[in-house]
C-alpha cells in the first residue's frame, strides 16, 4: 500500500505520541484533592513508613530478558505468569516530600522527580497452560504477602492497572505503583504487565500482543478472585490496556452468565469498579463486549475526548473510532439498532458512566492522552472512584442528555468544592 507523504508524516507522529508515557517515569502531580491539607493521606498515616519509596505488586507474562534472571523482562511473550513485588525509589532523599509540599520548588522541578526501579522480587511463576488448574501451592508465597497487605488495608480493595502501548516493564509498573502511593500506601495496587514492545515504532506489535494478553488477563482475574482476600477487585485500564480489560471481562462474562450460580461460589462477581481511561478499544468492539460482561461489573467509567490526538491518529491508521475518542455518544448512531439500544440503556441507567473530557474555562484543567495521571482533577476522580466508589453526581460531576438521548457526564468548575463536601460528610 502506498501511503502519501502527508499520511506517512502523520503515521510517524502517531507512533511517537501513542506512548502516553516515556522513560524515565516521573512522580505524577499530586491529585488535586490531596493539595488540601484536610485530605492529605500522608499526614498522621499509620500505614506510611517511608515517603521516598513505593513497593507494589505486579503480574507479567513477559519472558525474562536473560535465562536464569527473572528480574529483567523482555518484550517477548513468555510461557508463564510471573508474580511478585517491585520497589521504586522516588528521586533523591527528600525529593518526594518536596515534590508534594515544598513552596520553593518550581512546577518544572516537581515534574522531574524520577522513579527508579531498585528491586524486583519474583515470588511465583505459574505456567500459562496450568492457570486453569489449582495453582495455590505454587503461588503460595505471593498470595500470602498480597493477602496480608489486603487484610491490613482499611478498604481491602485490590486495584489492578492494565497499561497502554509503548511501555517497558519498568514504565508500566512505575505508573501502576502510583495508584497505591497516592492512597498514602494504605491500599493495594497491582500492575498487569503484558509484553508491550516499549518502542515508539511498536504499535502494530503491541496490538497483536494485547490481543494475545486478553485471555491471559481473564485467567489471571479468575486466579485473583479465587485466591485473594480482596473485598473488591477494581480495574483501571489505560489506552491499549482498554482492549485487554474489556476483552478479558467479556470472556469471563460468557463463562459466568448472569444466572450462573458459580458467580457467588467462585467469587467471580467481585469486580466492582472499572475505569477506562482514554481507551484504545474500537467503539464497535466495545459495543459488542460490554453487554457480555455488564453483569459482572458494578460500574464502568469511561473517559473520552474527540480531541484526543493520539486516538485520532489511531483511527487514521486503521479507520476505527476508539471508545476513548467517542464524543457525547454521537457515534452510537452508527451502531446496529440492537447495540445502540443496549448501550443507551446502560448509559442512562447508571452502570456505564461516560465522561466527556472536553472542558473549557476551568483554570489549570488541561487534557492529554495521559490525563488520568497528568491532570490532577482526573487523577482525583480516578482514585475517588476506585477506592471510595462515590456516584458521579455525589462526587461533583454534572450530566446532560445529548441529542442521541444518552447521559453524558463532565467536570464543572465547582467539581472540587462538591467533592470535598461529600468527603467531609463521609469521614467526619
Amino acid at each position: 500500500m502506498n501511503i502519501p507523504i502527508t499520511g506517512r508524516v502523520l503515521a510517524i507522529l502517531f507512533f511517537g505520541l501513542l506512548a502516553g508515557c516515556r522513560a524515565p517515569v516521573y512522580l505524577m502531580p499530586s491529585p488535586e484533592v490531596m493539595q488540601d491539607a484536610r485530605f492529605d493521606v500522608f499526614a498522621d498515616n499509620p500505614y506510611l513508613n517511608d515517603l521516598d519509596t513505593i513497593t507494589t505488586y505486579f503480574a507479567t507474562t513477559r519472558e525474562p530478558a536473560k535465562p536464569g534472571d527473572p528480574k529483567v523482562f523482555s518484550k517477548q511473550h513468555g510461557d508463564a505468569l510471573r508474580m511478585g513485588k517491585a520497589t521504586y525509589q522516588i528521586g533523591e532523599e527528600g525529593d518526594a516530600w518536596r515534590a508534594m509540599y515544598s513552596t520553593t520548588m518550581t512546577v518544572e522541578e516537581r515534574d522531574k522527580v524520577e522513579l527508579a526501579l531498585i528491586d524486583t522480587d519474583v515470588q511465583a511463576s505459574v505456567a500459562l497452560d496450568a492457570l486453569d488448574s489449582e495453582p495455590a501451592d505454587i503461588a503460595a508465597e505471593f498470595f500470602a504477602g498480597l493477602n496480608r497487605d489486603l487484610d491490613a488495608s482499611p478498604t481491602r480493595i485490590l486495584t489492578v492497572f492494565v497499561h497502554g502501548a509503548n511501555n517497558s516493564f519498568y514504565e508500566s509498573v512505575a505508573r501502576g505503583a502510583q495508584l497505591q502511593y497516592f492512597t498514602g500506601k494504605s491500599d493495594v495496587a497491582l500492575t498487569f504487565a503484558w509484553p508491550s514492545a516499549g518502542s515508539i515504532w511498536g504499535y502494530g506489535y503491541d496490538k497483536k500482543q494485547a490481543s494475545r494478553a486478553t485471555e491471559d488477563f481473564a485467567r489471571f482475574l479468575e486466579l485473583l478472585a479465587l485466591n485473594s482476600t480482596a473485598k473488591h477487585i477494581n480495574i483501571i485500564a489505560y489506552s491499549v490496556g482498554g482492549r485487554i480489560a474489556s476483552g478479558a471481562l467479556a470472556q469471563l462474562g460468557e463463562k459466568y452468565p448472569a444466572d450462573d450460580p458459580r458467580l457467588n461460589a467462585e467469587k467471580a462477581r467481585r469486580v466492582n469498579q472499572v475505569y477506562m481511561a482514554a481507551s484504545d478499544e474500537p467503539l464497535e468492539t466495545f459495543a459488542d463486549n460490554y453487554p457480555r460482561y455488564a453483569h459482572l461489573v458494578d460500574t464502568l467509567t469511561v473517559t473520552a475526548n474527540p480531541d484526543d490526538n493520539v486516538l485520532g491518529l489511531a483511527q487514521f491508521v486503521d479507520g476505527e473510532v476508539r471508545l476513548g475518542s467517542a464524543g457525547e455518544g454521537r457515534e452510537i448512531e452508527n451502531m446496529s439498532e440492537d447495540e445502540r439500544d443496549r448501550i443507551r440503556t446502560f448509559m442512562n441507567g447508571g452502570k456505564l458512566q461516560f465522561i466527556d473530557m472536553r472542558v473549557e474555562q476551568i483554570e489549570g484543567f488541561e487534557y492529554s492522552h495521559g490525563a488520568w495521571y497528568e491532570n490532577p482533577w482526573l487523577s482525583t476522580d480516578v482514585l475517588v472512584t476506585l477506592y471510595i466508589g462515590i456516584d458521579p453526581q455525589e462526587r461533583g460531576l454534572r450530566s446532560f442528555r445529548t441529542a442521541q438521548d444518552v447521559t453524558v457526564w463532565y467536570f464543572p468548575d465547582d467539581y472540587l468544592t462538591t467533592l470535598k463536601a461529600k468527603l467531609l460528610e463521609l469521614y467526619e
